[in-house]
């Protein structure tokens, strides 16, 4: 039997992670908080502040929001956004490339 449901809302998760990050009782390895991406006048994406867990970085944690602004992408084709350290500063880019591996689960809203 699954005992892991009254531990999870013990904590005050979805249990969307892998593994819980540390601020939830468990070990930051993969996690997302926060870092929600939304359109913004049609030719921006922002995406709010947060964390997460870059495997072979560790932890980047996003401040205050993030814009990219939205230029040559092509009808019918899926982008993924990837949030990375630029020499330290939190960053995001859009690209057509699929991740090799993908942190999955719904951000959780702070």
């Amino acid at each position: 039997m699954n005992t892991y449901g009254p531990k999870m809302a013990a904590l005050g998760t979805t249990g969307n992670y892998y593994i819980l990050p540390a601020i939830k009782g468990g070990v930051a390895e993969s996690f997302i908080t926060g870092l929600i991406p939304s359109c913004e006048a049609g030719n921006n994406i922002v995406v709010t502040s947060g964390a997460a867990y870059i495997p072979g970085y560790g932890i980047i944690v996003v401040p205050s929001g993030l814009s990219l602004p939205i230029s040559g992408t092509t009808a019918g084709t899926w982008y993924h956004l990837y949030l990375y350290s630029n020499a330290g500063t939190p960053a995001v880019e859009l690209v057509s490339t699929w991740p090799s591996s993908p942190i999955w689960g719904q951000p959780e809203l702070s």
